[in-house]
């Protein structure tokens, strides 16, 4: 006799809880065979296989609706993060990050459930190198740490209570740097000054005056732009990224500052560019006047009448007329 019969005069009792199952629907569809001694038979030789599970499940689900999506979730979806039924339940901020070589990292933690006493942080360097560290409470089960300008990438879990967070990894990122930059300010060619070259220094121009900069990026820049800033107003000018060089060009129209912003490969950018004043110096109109002869003078044809005029200008004279 299979686990789902039960015999004439006597009282099988089932083994798991999926043969239980099994006899019960037995005789809710009975099969009626000539020449045995069979009361019932199960039209479902291998349910036993998925009944019992199912119905474990089932339990779960009425009994922790949570837990039945997190069993759910674990099943059919491996590779993700779902943590599994603890007394104690964690919130982690952040996970997998990326940062700045430089900037500061606050690492949170939100316990819910049964609330913990105290918690525990495990740090692995990127040369291998281990820590734990004690975070600082807040209150009603939250927690937080301060890691200060890490060198290095590291990975990182938690302890709190009967729960162990999943490992994150916080991927410390250099941004690319400018590697000897050169600048070249040009005048209008009416002021008669040279044009000059050289490492990006404070600017003090007339208006008008134009500004080329170019400089080798380390690591290679994904994009890149100068920032100029006057007063409350920016703008961003695109730059030119090739071979591993970043070139672009501005016109000095008002006083402010700029810099050079940078976009690394994965995201990252440099948190405070150096700033580079600029003095724009505006442009005053020529002065010019004749002083001799001072008033209206009655001459012959033939006559040659000195004249004797003066002009003058904030950056310089390049031509005179006499009208």
């Amino acid at each position: 006799m299979t686990a789902a019969e039960v015999a004439v005069g006597s009282l099988q009792a089932p083994k798991p809880a999926g043969d239980f199952l099994l006899t019960t629907a037995a005789g809710l569809f009975p099969k009626i065979s000539i020449g045995k001694m069979i009361v019932s038979e199960t039209p479902w030789p291998k349910v036993s296989r998925w009944l019992a599970p199912v119905g474990i499940v089932g339990l779960i689900g009425v009994a922790s609706p949570e837990g039945l999506w997190r069993h759910a979730g674990r099943l059919f979806f491996p590779g993700a993060r779902i943590a599994p039924m603890t007394a104690t339940r964690l919130a982690v901020t952040p996970e997998d990050a990326k940062i700045a070589h430089g900037d500061d990292l606050e690492i949170g933690l939100e316990t819910r459930g049964v609330l913990p006493d105290g918690e525990r942080l495990f740090i692995r360097w990127k040369d291998g190198g281990r820590e734990e560290k004690t975070m600082t409470p807040l209150g009603d089960g939250k927690f937080k740490l301060m890691v200060d300008k890490p060198a290095a990438s590291f990975q990182y879990y938690m302890e709190a209570g009967d729960a162990v967070s999943f490992t994150y990894r916080i991927q410390v990122s250099l941004p690319p740097n400018l590697v000897d930059p050169r600048m070249t300010l040009t005048m209008p060619d009416y002021t008669g000054i040279p044009q000059s070259s050289g490492p990006p220094r404070p600017v003090s121009a007339v208006e008008g005056s134009s500004v080329n900069f170019e400089s080798k990026t380390e690591p290679k820049a994904l994009a890149a732009g100068v920032w100029l800033r006057a007063d409350t107003d920016e703008q961003n000018i695109p730059a030119k990224l090739s071979r591993g060089r970043v070139s672009s060009s501005f016109t000095i129209r008002r006083s402010g500052d700029w810099a050079v912003r940078l976009l690394g490969e994965d995201g990252v950018t440099e948190k405070s560019p150096t700033r580079w004043p600029i003095e724009s110096i505006p442009d005053k109109k020529p002065i010019g006047g004749i002083k001799q002869p001072r008033k209206d003078v009655k001459v012959t044809p033939v006559a040659e009448i000195p004249v004797v005029g003066s002009a003058e200008d904030d950056f310089g004279l390049t031509r005179l007329r006499l009208l």
